[in-house]
């Protein structure tokens, strides 16, 4: 497969921005007629003496510009843009089709939900629910919202209905000193 040529070709890449800026930042490089999108949908918000329809960001702290690499300047010096997105050291361009996804989901906000980005052979904590405060790898994602988690501690695994959004995963500074035994004894934790 041919490596894309991302400095002269365009290719959506994600741009961090300042907080609460991504509206502002989204004007500003339509000013300058660069190709953006900000993906906003309508919530309504309660507040003590009235309800609101207000425009806010889906994805807080970014915005998207298809662009090529050669071109990043004028973005990157756009106030409020704080830097593009890499991943593993990597330029990191967002297939069209992701994009266009994107584009249609938010034309029906009353359906969309932001759901826990969870992989398979993340460790996770259990926040809410039933199940609040077990811990346990995740080993395969069965359906919308069914789990199957390894119990490190008597390795086995079990099935349990679990909403993504209850869940949190554990970042490498956050897992107990107890999890080490899993990387040597279980086989079932990997970190890279």
């Amino acid at each position: 497969m041919e490596k894309p040529d991302l400095q002269n070709a365009p290719y959506w890449h994600a741009f961090y921005v300042q907080a609460r800026h991504e509206k502002k930042v989204d004007e500003r490089l339509r000013n300058k007629g660069i190709e953006v999108f900000t993906p906003l949908i309508t919530r309504v918000k309660q507040w003590s003496d009235r309800k609101k329809s207000v425009q806010e960001p889906l994805i807080r702290g970014y915005t998207f510009c298809k662009i090529a690499l050669k071109d990043r300047m004028p973005v990157l010096e756009t106030v409020g843009v704080i830097n593009i997105l890499r991943f593993a050291g990597n330029w990191a361009p967002i297939p069209d089709a992701q994009i266009q996804t994107l584009q249609i989901m938010i034309d029906h906000p009353e359906t969309l939900q932001p759901e826990n980005y969870v992989k398979v052979g993340e460790y996770v904590r259990i926040i809410s629910g039933p199940f609040t405060g077990a811990r346990g790898i995740v080993q395969r994602i069965a359906g919308a919202d069914r789990l199957v988690l390894a119990l490190d501690k008597i390795q086995l695994a079990f099935s349990v209905e679990v909403n993504r959004n209850d869940i949190k995963v554990l970042k490498p500074g956050e897992l107990e000193e107890s999890t080490d035994e899993l990387t040597s004894n279980s086989g079932f934790w990997r970190r890279r």
